[in-house]
């Protein structure tokens, strides 16, 4: 299986990808309106969560 990435790295083999990922934490949100998914959570309550689990 082949991870396509931006340019100029073109194509990378999802193993590498995924070495390079692992032990991360994605700590990115979405904190915006979305017709499509409903928010149960806002951006404020997140870090607040985070900030009370030691992360």
């Amino acid at each position: 299986m082949m991870a396509v990435r931006n340019k100029p790295l073109g194509r990378i083999p999802a193993s590498v990808i995924d070495d390079i990922w692992k032990g991360s934490i994605d700590m990115h949100i979405h904190p915006g309106p979305d017709s499509l998914a409903e928010r149960y959570i806002d951006s404020v309550q997140v870090a607040m969560l985070e900030r009370w689990n030691g992360l």
